[in-house]
């Protein structure tokens, strides 16, 4: 039974090597690294966005009293 565990391993580590390898894998690493920086960015700019509102609204509370 160990050679079957063995031969079984050995066989999933080459496969995961050419996938690994494969023009597929890499386009789609490189799609997904780019959809991560959009979104990133996007999340930086609500952020922003979002301090200069509440910046905003304590000055306004800060005038009404």
């Amino acid at each position: 039974m160990g050679k079957w565990i063995e031969k079984t391993e050995k066989f999933i580590d080459e496969t995961a090597e050419k996938i690994y390898e494969s023009n597929a894998y890499l386009k789609a690493d490189k799609a997904a690294e780019k959809a991560v920086k959009k979104l990133f960015r996007k999340a930086g700019r609500l952020w922003g966005k979002s301090e200069q509102y509440f910046k905003k609204q304590k000055k306004k509370q800060n005038l009404k009293e």
